[in-house]
């Protein structure tokens, strides 16, 4: 691929390949969202038969904007060419619609294959640390894909160089091939930075205007909608993604995310963060700290994603015999999941694997990964030497006492690790730790109501028995009385509450027992917005629209209007932190 001097890769103009209904033969439907269904289909096209799948806009839904979606949607795909990113065959036209033809991998998402995994496995300490490594390799090769989606590149017909965003960026997005390596798909959302101004758009993911998934949306994208995305969103994204593999868990409770209002209030202001606890220490310390440098609520902490393939790929060299670890840890994930669902759709094209052998001196390799090179040592012998099944059996059987005795003695000789001491809670957040204080355990600080943290949300116990933040603490915004934190009467806190709203919508906050309700909406074509707040007891309202650039600032404009007015009637208490308050409309 052409690249000019400055390492910056030029994408040419790509021809378009046009799959007709007599190339395609209907299979099975896979899945279906808001906007598309996904089917399978089995292509003669060139007269070589391939499973593939159609991913088809829904005919009654079909808008300009959708139409938009799918064309951007294939001139990116199109244009990658990366190990770990969804392949794109061409365009279709079936009986369903139009669509995207996409190369098909029959174990579905992250998601798909995992939580299939656990409907029937139990989910212990060992089979958690049997599938750690293919999961690792999962995380090196998503970063890989998503260093390689960053580069600046320039497209044809586009001038300047600019980084393409995913900004949808989750397990369901990242499907696993017949050997588990990642492929990343669904860039409906994808935007070439720079070549579009459209930050709003309204996405069948989010119902608030903004693009994505709720849960692992940036807090800079939740705070204002009129945000320009940047890499690092996608970086905040991996970084909840990275969590929901490791745990195999939402990120957020459900109830908490459907309250798009309060949820967004604390991810932005209180950092409320996925919890630490829930990481199994099968993992590495160093992928816990690296999804906290992720989840940064201060975009520039973050790292890149460049950096982030670096720190990856040292993790993985770390650990020994690596390659291995991971070919054992797939085999463990396919048997797993054999035994929870019916076999797979046959692909066409031979897997890159053979399955494993299941009779004879292929005895089914399912043991503990260290008797697995033992095993294989001793079938070659048998073969060699003519040694009967008994004879194997006795020799497998004496091989597993010692390991299991080896086992059993290696928890006396492992060195203790230092613990730090236990951190204070604080009365007004919830402290949450990983590793049990011990050395690299990191602890989590999320404040609750209207206070925030102090300085920063996250502390690492260091090899030295220290704390590296010994204080973690919230804050309260210059209204507390005694202990505790005065919510009621804070300007600060209806602030930070409205701080959230979105074009076109409305809200309710409360303000010293009186509920007072906000809309906002668009007055001129040079996006002047006017927020109108009114006392739901007297039905007294404010408006505010001057020199109004967001929606958020004409609707705290709008409620401290409100709130002047009424305090001086003796209505409402005057706010504690008055003086924080807008002076003018």
């Amino acid at each position: 691929m052409p690249e000019n001097k400055g390492g910056y890769e030029i994408l040419p103009s790509l021809p378009s390949v046009l799959f007709s209904p007599d190339d395609l033969e209907y299979i099975r439907k896979i899945g279906n969202g808001g906007m598309s269904n996904v089917d399978l289909y089995r292509s003669y096209k060139d007269d070589s038969p391939l499973h593939v799948a159609v991913k088809t806009i829904i005919r009654k839904h079909i808008s300009e904007r959708e139409r938009e979606y799918l064309r951007t949607e294939a001139d990116i795909l199109a244009s990658f060419h990366h190990d770990n990113i969804i392949r794109t065959y061409g365009t279709a036209k079936t009986t369903a619609g139009y669509g995207l033809v996409l190369e098909y991998h029959p174990y579905g998402s992250c998601t798909d294959f995992f939580g299939t995994i656990w409907t029937e496995t139990q989910k212990t300490e060992k089979n958690e640390k049997d599938l750690s490594f293919i999961k690792i390799r999962i995380l090196v090769e998503i970063v890989s894909a998503m260093k390689y989606l960053h580069k600046p590149r320039q497209f044809f017909g586009c001038s300047g160089y600019n980084n393409t965003l995913h900004l949808d960026l989750k397990p369901e997005n990242v499907l696993l091939d017949q050997d588990l390596h990642a492929k990343i798909c669904d860039f409906g959302l994808s935007r070439i930075s720079t070549l579009t101004d459209d930050r709003t758009t309204n996405s069948t993911h989010s119902s608030k205007g903004i693009a994505g998934t709720l849960g692992f949306i940036s807090p800079e994208r939740l705070k204002d909608p009129q945000y320009k995305p940047t890499t690092k969103c996608d970086v905040y994204s991996f970084g909840i993604l990275q969590y929901t593999i490791l745990t195999d868990l939402p990120p957020y409770e459900e109830h908490k995310v459907g309250n798009y209002p309060l949820f967004a209030y604390h991810v932005v202001n209180n950092c409320s963060r996925p919890d630490l606890a829930k990481v199994s220490e099968a993992y590495p310390y160093r992928l816990t700290e690296l999804m906290v440098k992720c989840w940064e609520p201060i975009p520039a902490k973050r790292p890149s994603f460049k950096a982030l393939d670096t720190t990856m790929l040292k993790i993985q060299r770390s650990i020994e015999d690596f390659d291995r670890q991971v070919e054992d840890s797939v085999m463990i994930a396919k048997d797993f999941y054999r035994v929870s669902q019916p076999p797979l759709t046959p692909s066409p094209t031979p897997p890159s694997s053979p399955p494993p052998p299941t009779t004879g001196c292929g005895v089914r390799e399912l043991a503990s990964r260290k008797l697995l090179s033992e095993l294989r040592n001793f079938c070659s012998i048998a073969r060699v030497l003519g040694i009967g099944v008994f004879s194997l059996v006795v020799i497998t059987a004496v091989i597993t006492i010692g390991v299991i005795a080896q086992q059993n003695t290696q928890p006396a000789n492992k060195k203790t690790l230092k613990a730090c001491n236990i951190l204070p809670q604080t009365g007004n957040g919830v402290l949450k730790c990983s590793n049990r204080t011990f050395v690299h355990s990191i602890c989590s600080l999320s404040c609750t109501g209207s206070d925030f943290v102090q300085e920063t949300h996250h502390t690492k116990c260091l090899k030295n028995a220290t704390w590296s933040f010994p204080a973690l603490s919230c804050t309260c915004a210059k209204c507390r009385i005694g202990a505790n934190c005065e919510h009621s009467t804070s300007w600060k806190s209806v602030s930070n509450q409205l701080s959230v709203m979105q074009a076109f919508s409305t809200l309710s906050v409360n303000y010293g027992g009186h509920t007072i309700a906000c809309s906002i909406k668009l007055v001129s074509l040079l996006f002047n917005w006017q927020g109108e707040c009114k006392d739901s007891r007297t039905s007294v309202s404010k408006t505010c629209s001057k020199g109004h650039y967001s929606p958020s600032g004409s609707a705290e404009a709008a409620a401290s209007q409100l709130i002047r007015k009424l305090a001086s009637k003796s209505i409402y208490p005057r706010p504690c932190d008055a003086e924080l308050m807008p002076k003018v409309c």
